[in-house]
């Protein structure tokens, strides 16, 4: 296994039997989860300060439209017509930008920020890059999701939600040259620090002084296992289509008008590759690495393209955009078919009733042994053994499912029983990342702002107006707040296993008969996982994905790394977006006090967007992030939630769930699915959060098994 193959799968993204019981999502998040803590919700490690007063309510939907922004060289092609929604950005420009950049800085006066949720008539207009063609097949009303998403709008927009298409934008990118290379510089004209320095200053080694009083890791690999099912941004492969090395081509420097300094003014390292960004290692200062250069590739282009238009730069999302289950799956109908046993609707499954093997996905496996590789929906199943866990879970209950649903409606074929199963396990995957997931990560108040609630006060009503695609500040920086929430020891029946020898070993899973996979999940809800902060285990900043010859990465590396590569605006321009005071505004009133900013930036206004997040403070009661992240969350669920034509609340659609079908649902929670397929003798009500007086251990066996009446055809 090689550094190359390595870096290509850097997206730890970061980074979750059945009683059918009365469930109220609404008093799940306004009462149940009240009491179930140790103390108030500093869960969510507050170090780094909170940042900065309240802030003007923002829409979900009526997005400040960055049509006054300045770009670069040049603008960009939009395929929106012309803005008749909220008023545009308005821009002033600000001395020293920086060799080739225009400083943005946006003021955005508080009616740009309206309260209350957007009517759904009201299109929704974040910024794109890309003008993409639409797919060449007519699209019909069908009963059932299309494998790539293809078609789930109907009202003009086939491709939104589909993959392989570019990630949306909520501000323009900030390209070194206006059009394609990365974020270079500062607002005074001097190179940004290096990624390593970044790392190694604003995100020390947490403790256990930093552990969660109140969340399960359980909590922190939903995240990752949910970010496999909407995102998953390529990197670009050479001329040939190998992987690339970025650190073993001769340096040039500079290479063509790409060049990059660390902070000290010291040069890096570069070749001649337009797809090379590595990231400069300093080893006479460096606390674990030894050498110069750390491997980075730059994501893949999806825009310009034979098929996408754009002026700019732009990445793509491989996956569907939709809570669809994709990474169970696929996202295509040749993925689809692969895992398919194409009898009774079932999925293939390998020895012990694990996930089938694959000879084409990475992983390590022990010398002499009968270890295997797993397939799955999603490429990064390997990733980590918890994380091939829980799509052990899914795909073993979908198989479950599927057996029932054959069992009531004897006369369904392979095709009706896959499909209405794969129905049924997508909606379960979104009523528990909104039931159960969000209210944590967001808490009452955001979900209640943005109503991504689930109780029924307001009835669902689908947007076909809404774009539901994936935004890149949100799958670059914001959706990886789970990596600081990652443990660096995790249980494994009686034994402790360090991080960093869990990775691509999925040994842990195959061991004692498959009896591992139990093991995993009982670490997974009874282990606590970090706190959100700006602290990071060591595991994933000097040790991420080690291999046998001593190589590894930095993840927090990498995602700067990757923001810039993106053209990412700095951190202050999100703030800005959401209503928030600018960071030296909130620095100049007492916040961000123990954050050493300066120590590694020249200016405050450089900060990049995923450190910038992680070290602000809570300032919503009951949720994990600071409220740049939650701004940005939010947005991006409320556009999952109603910009989805096959939500399963929604009822106006041919293959659209019966009332009584979604009660059923809604009675499903992530520990029946648990206790119905993980081997598990016990677990608590709501495994995201620890076990508590409040969160009552409830023995597997006294569970009864989901009904699925609802689904029998008279």
């Amino acid at each position: 296994m090689t550094m190359i193959l390595l870096a290509s799968l850097v997206c730890l993204c970061l980074l979750f039997p059945v009683q059918l019981v009365a469930f109220d999502p609404h008093h799940l998040v306004g009462e149940t989860y009240k009491g179930l803590f140790t103390g108030q919700r500093t869960s969510v490690r507050t170090i780094g300060s909170s940042s900065g007063g309240p802030r003007p309510p923002h829409s979900p939907s009526h997005f400040p439209s960055p049509s006054g922004y300045q770009l670069p060289k040049g603008g960009l092609t939009s395929n929106k017509p012309a803005d008749t929604g909220p008023p545009s950005i308005h821009t002033t420009k600000v001395r020293n930008p920086g060799p080739g950049i225009t400083k943005l800085k946006p003021v955005l006066p508080s009616a740009l920020n309206p309260a209350g949720p957007h009517p759904p008539s009201q299109p929704h207009r974040p910024f794109t890059g890309a003008v993409c063609d639409d797919p060449p097949s007519a699209c019909v009303a069908g009963k059932y999701r299309t494998a790539d998403g293809s078609c789930n709008n109907l009202e003009g927009h086939p491709a939104w939600g589909m993959a392989g298409r570019p990630q949306e934008r909520l501000l323009p990118p900030v390209y070194h040259n206006g059009k394609d290379t990365p974020r270079l510089f500062g607002v005074r004209g001097q190179p940004l620090p290096s990624p390593r320095d970044v790392s190694q200053v604003l995100h020390p080694a947490d403790s256990k002084l930093t552990e969660s009083p109140d969340l399960s890791l359980m909590f922190t690999m939903w995240g990752q296992f949910l970010d496999h099912d909407i995102t998953h941004t390529p990197v670009a492969t050479d001329t040939d289509g190998s992987k690339l090395d970025c650190c073993n081509q001769p340096p040039v420097f500079p290479a063509r008008d790409l060049y990059y300094r660390s902070g000290n003014g010291r040069p890096t390292q570069r070749n001649d590759n337009p797809n090379c960004f590595p990231i400069t290692l300093f080893p006479l200062t460096d606390r674990f690495f030894k050498t110069s250069c750390m491997n980075f590739v730059r994501s893949k282009p999806f825009a310009p393209s034979p098929t996408c238009h754009s002026d700019t730069r732009e990445q793509g999302n491989s996956q569907t955009s939709f809570l669809d289950a994709s990474q169970v799956y696929g996202s295509s109908l040749g993925d689809q078919g692969v895992l398919r046993t194409w009898l009774a609707g079932q999925l293939k499954s390998s020895r012990y009733d694990l996930l089938p093997e694959n000879s084409t996905t990475m992983c390590t496996k022990r010398p002499s042994s009968r270890d295997f590789c797993f397939g799955a929906g999603d490429t990064r199943v390997n990733e980590h053994p918890m994380l091939s866990s829980i799509h052990t879970v899914f795909h073993r209950y979908h198989n479950t499912l599927a057996s029932h649903l054959s069992y009531l409606n004897p006369h369904w074929n392979d095709e009706t029983l896959y499909q209405e199963t794969r129905k049924i396990i997508g909606a379960i995957m979104q009523r528990v990342t909104y039931a159960e997931y969000l209210p944590l990560v967001l808490g009452e108040r955001e979900m209640a702002r943005y109503n991504l609630t689930l109780d029924g006060a307001r009835p669902y009503v689908y947007d076909p107006y809404l774009n539901p695609n994936i935004f890149n500040s949100f799958s670059t920086a914001a959706f990886r707040f789970g990596h600081s929430m990652v443990h660096g020891k995790n249980s494994f029946g009686y034994q402790t296993v360090d991080l960093r020898d869990m990775f691509f070993h999925p040994h842990f899973v195959q061991r004692g008969r498959g009896r591992g996979l139990t093991m995993l999940l009982n670490g997974l809800v009874r282990d606590r996982s970090q706190s959100r902060d700006r602290f990071m285990n060591t595991d994933l900043t000097d040790q991420l994905f080690r291999t046998r010859q001593g190589r590894s990465l930095d993840l927090v590396s990498l995602n700067v790394q990757r923001g810039r590569d993106h053209g990412l605006p700095a951190y202050d321009h999100f703030r800005q977006l959401c209503g928030l005071p600018s960071l030296k505004e909130a620095v100049a009133m007492g916040k961000f006090a123990d954050v050493p900013f300066l120590r590694v930036y020249r200016d405050l206004e450089d900060v990049d967007l995923f450190s910038g997040g992680l070290t602000e403070g809570v300032e919503e009661r009951g949720s994990v992030v600071g409220p740049t992240f939650s701004c940005l969350l939010a947005r991006q669920f409320h556009a999952l939630k109603f910009g989805d034509r096959f939500w399963y609340q929604n009822t106006l659609h041919p293959g659209a769930f019966t009332p009584e079908q979604i009660r059923t649902i809604e009675g499903i929670k992530l520990s029946d699915v648990l206790c119905a397929t993980g081997g598990m003798t016990a677990v608590q009500t709501f495994p995201f959060i620890k076990a508590s007086a409040g969160n009552r251990v409830r023995e597997c066996s006294s569970l009864t098994p989901v009904d699925l009446y609802a689904w029998k055809e008279l």
